[in-house]
């Protein structure tokens, strides 16, 4: 390990550091300090992983670690300037206490979501769509609904649930989550949609007791594992494209051979060690920057804007070049790399890649003065937009490996699901409205026609 490189993740843990001193206990429910997290995970960690397990990740023999070294300086610079961008203003933003919000915050949290049984009709469709096998779709709309879609729904279903109800049932309905989620075969999937859960139920004051996130980590850390080995027994495709049935005897299979454990742990770990390596094609941009090639410039975020346009308004857009609706293959060409060799395009690798380091600090800065304003927002706003804000940012964070593409396509589906539950709200409002006016009626009032015959009796 180089000195270069050390330097480096010695900034990145000074990043997360100030980022969690300020929001001290409550960083769950912060999207910055997931952010700031999820970045150390793709740009720190994965070198440490790369350290004590050389040799993994086939990636890494297409440059010299000091190029990548030359790279990852850069990503940490960038942590620590969002980090100290997000601790500055969020002190500075921050001009009430807890204790005040919470009062305000304890008679909204019930009301923000439709009923749960509204969320769970409009899920259970959408969920069934998702884990069905590709060949058995033949509608070409279904799938790419089904998977914007179904995670939202799934995670906002469970918090509705929970806040409608009791809060001892956090545990069996997020392990029940997990589950569900689990036959989709994504591991990320599984990871944000818990995420979406905790972080939405802390920030709606839910006391949420540490044993109680540590089951739910450890539940959903063994089917991460699952799905892992899964994949290395059986193919990630396979696993994939399979049907329900197929998948779940996969996964069940996976589950019995963890007692071999030692057998399969070397694809596993192969496999998380290149998966998440988030360093690689940043390094390649700044080889061919270094070398001459031109900046891509913004045209790639205006190819985002144009595929998030719904296919009705926009019906050419799957006409479009490859490069136009993959921000990765653009980049890609534009810097005359492979685009067969990284899996990952990180959000800092992709701001690079616009217009070098200098833009990315500026980007860095405006992202962590931007994502504070939205937590302290978010937290002194229960509202349903807040809500839905927060679980789109958090997916998105999460997600980080696809790029600024990932904002553009989540919030297309957050507008949408804010006004199919601000219609189903006002309906259910209109409808409450209409049956305490009915039930007001003097004819409705059984009691007061009975003492109203008995006067004129009299």
């Amino acid at each position: 390990m180089s000195n270069l490189l050390i330097a480096s993740l010695i900034i990145e843990v000074v990043a997360v550091a100030i980022v969690l001193a300020a929001v001290g206990r409550r960083w769950l429910s912060h999207i910055g300090a997931i952010f700031i997290i999820i970045a150390f995970v793709v740009h720190g960690l994965i070198e440490i992983a790369q350290v004590l397990f050389p040799g993994r990740s086939y990636y890494r023999l297409v440059l010299d670690q000091d190029k990548i070294d030359s790279w990852v300086i850069i990503a940490s610079l960038a942590m620590l300037i969002f980090a100290l961008a997000y601790f500055i203003s969020l002190r500075k933003f921050q001009v009430t206490s807890y204790s005040d919000e919470e009062k305000k915050t304890e008679m909204d949290r019930k009301s923000v979501l439709p009923d749960w049984r509204i969320m769970l009709f409009m899920a259970i469709p959408v969920y069934f769509i998702a884990i069905g096998s590709l060949q058995d779709t033949t509608s070409y709309w279904l799938p790419g609904i089904s998977q914007q879609f179904v995670i939202l729904l799934i995670s906002l279903t469970s918090v509705s649930f929970i806040l409608a109800l009791r809060n001892n049932l956090i545990i069996p309905v997020m392990v029940l989550q997990i589950l569900l989620v689990a036959l989709i075969a994504s591991r990320l999937d599984v990871i944000v949609s818990t995420l979406i859960v905790l972080t939405t139920l802390l920030r709606f004051r839910i006391r949420i007791p540490w044993k109680t996130i540590l089951i739910v980590s450890a539940c959903m850390a063994f089917i991460v594992v699952t799905i892992s080995v899964t994949r290395t027994e059986f193919g990630r495709n396979e696993l994939k494209e399979g049907s329900r049935e197929a998948r779940t005897s996969m996964m069940l299979s996976a589950i019995s051979s963890l007692g071999t454990w030692d057998i399969r742990s070397d694809s596993v770990l192969d496999d998380f060690v290149y998966r998440f390596d988030g360093n690689i094609f940043g390094a390649m941009i700044k080889e061919s920057i270094d070398n001459g090639s031109s900046y891509a410039g913004l045209e790639p975020l205006w190819n985002n804007f144009k595929v998030a346009v719904p296919r009705f308004i926009y019906v050419d857009k799957y006409q479009l070049d490859t490069s136009v609706r993959e921000e990765g293959t653009f980049m890609a060409m534009n810097y005359k790399l492979d685009p067969t060799v990284p899996s990952l395009y990180p959000l800092f690798v992709m701001l690079f890649g616009y217009y070098g380091q200098y833009f990315l600090m500026v980007c860095a800065a405006l992202m962590g003065i931007a994502l504070a304003w939205t937590d302290i927002w978010m937290r002194r706003s229960p509202s349903l937009l807040s809500l839905l804000v927060g679980a789109g940012l958090v997916y998105s964070a999460v997600y980080t490996e696809q790029g600024a593409k990932v904002y553009f396509i989540t919030f297309r589906a957050i507008l949408v699901l804010y006004v199919l539950f601000f219609i189903i709200s006002l309906m259910m409002g209109l409808f409450k409205k209409s049956h305490d006016r009915g039930s007001a009626s003097p004819r409705n009032n059984v009691k007061g026609r009975a003492s109203v015959i008995k006067e004129l009796e009299t």
